[in-house]
């Protein structure tokens, strides 16, 4: 009973990662129309400063393995937070552009550590007949940081030093628990290489992993969680409050539906809710474009309850069950490796999506950019059908050895 008491309170300690993560990415949705309004910005501007948190999750991810390799998982997330602590500080009070721009980017470095080391360390802690369960946990509490995102975002509409402040409480709160949390046991087996990682006999989960961190991506999810607001307006929503309290609703789906998947990721399996999401998110964003291209009498409505279906789909599949496969499929010796050049990868899918979805909504329209995605989607669903592998209820050792 203690052993799995300490257990719990590790993976709930651990996926405060998770809410910072989710917090920190999302509560720009709300804030860059106040940001933009203080400090003007042009379109390109505002791609730039949406962006900047991604750059500095590109070199997290890319630090992670060294740093979960030299201080173990337990101390990299200590430093992640303590990144937050500051970051958060120069971010709610910055009176200056630059400071603010430069504490979004340390925000961003501590994302992609995070982003690497919290699924690495709950899978690592984790029986394989909960792993799902407990790795998804951080997925899980992502949906919650962006929730609370589009709640703060709302309650404090104007005062953006709020928005980006909060983030400085969670992250405190994970300093304390840190220091009562289990290490994972697999702190001191990393003694792998790029030339071991770039070898024939891992050719294979090396190419799965790069597929789920990149169609992650390019299907479209922080299009939605970063320029919410800006679509629903798009959409016909007049107000920028009206906008922010639908995107809230979004998040409250999020949420739920990522909860469904917690339950469903250890009995159903992952390739089922990972097929099965790339499908609905299909579907949704097709009746999305349609409806904004025709303009029909209830396409804000329409825009709301497709999008709405669109993050429920993401949720359930595409959502957590890459964070869970990287964390399943690589050797011990390589894993810290292979997490963060997937991770990486994923960023920079992130980057492109978040930096390009302006211009591309001002060229191609919002209603052309979705449709995209929604092809993206399809070609990911046949990709996915034929190389993501089947790792429920399996040891990590089982899985392995499977992929060799």
């Amino acid at each position: 009973m203690k052993k799995e008491t300490s257990l719990i309170f590790s993976v709930i300690v651990a996926s405060f990662s998770g809410f910072q993560f989710g917090y920190n990415t999302a509560i720009i949705s709300g804030a860059l129309i106040y940001v933009a309004y203080d400090f003007p910005m042009s379109l390109k501007e505002q791609g730039w400063f949406v962006s900047i948190i991604l750059l500095g999750a590109l070199l997290g991810a890319m630090l992670a393995s060294q740093t979960a390799t030299r201080l173990g998982r337990k101390n990299s997330m200590m430093l992640a937070a303590v990144l937050f602590i500051v970051s958060g500080i120069m971010t709610g009070l910055g009176q200056e552009l630059n400071i603010v721009t430069l504490g979004r980017f340390l925000q961003g470095a501590a994302i992609g550590l995070v982003s690497v080391v919290s699924p690495m360390y709950l899978a690592e802690i984790s029986p394989s007949e909960k792993r799902g369960f407990y790795v998804s946990c951080n997925q899980f509490a992502i949906t919650i940081g962006i929730v609370f995102a589009y709640g703060i975002a709302f309650l404090f509409a104007g005062n953006w030093h709020v928005m980006f402040g909060f983030g400085v409480v969670p992250a405190l709160i994970q300093v304390l628990g840190l220091l009562f949390v289990i290490d994972s046991p697999a702190k001191d087996t990393e003694k792998g290489s790029w030339k071991t990682l770039f070898s024939p006999q891992l050719a294979w989960p090396l190419m799965i992993g790069l597929f789920v961190s990149i169609f992650q991506q390019i299907t479209g999810i922080n299009a939605v969680i970063y320029f919410a607001p800006t679509i629903f307006k798009e959409a016909g929503f007049g107000s920028s409050s009206g906008a922010l309290l639908a995107s809230f609703g979004i998040g409250i789906i999020n949420v739920i539906a990522t909860a469904v998947s917690l339950v469903l990721l250890d009995k159903w399996g992952r390739r089922p809710l990972l097929l099965g999401s790339l499908v609905g998110m299909a579907i949704a964003l097709i009746v999305m474009s349609s409806a904004l291209m025709t303009q029909s009498l209830f396409v804000g409505h329409i825009s709301v309850i497709c999008l709405m279906l669109y993050v429920a789909a993401f949720a359930m599949g595409t959502g957590p069950v890459p964070w869970l496969i990287l964390s399943e499929i690589y050797i011990p010796s390589v894993r810290g490796l292979a997490m963060s050049l997937a991770i990486f990868v994923n960023w920079l899918s992130n980057f492109f999506v978040a930096f390009t979805f302006l211009d591309f909504a001002a060229g191609l329209t919002v209603a052309g950019t979705f449709f995209v995605y929604a092809a993206l989607c399809v070609i990911g669903f046949f990709v996915a059908w034929k190389i993501v592998p089947e790792t429920k209820g399996r040891s990590l050792n089982e899985i392995e050895k499977s992929l060799r």
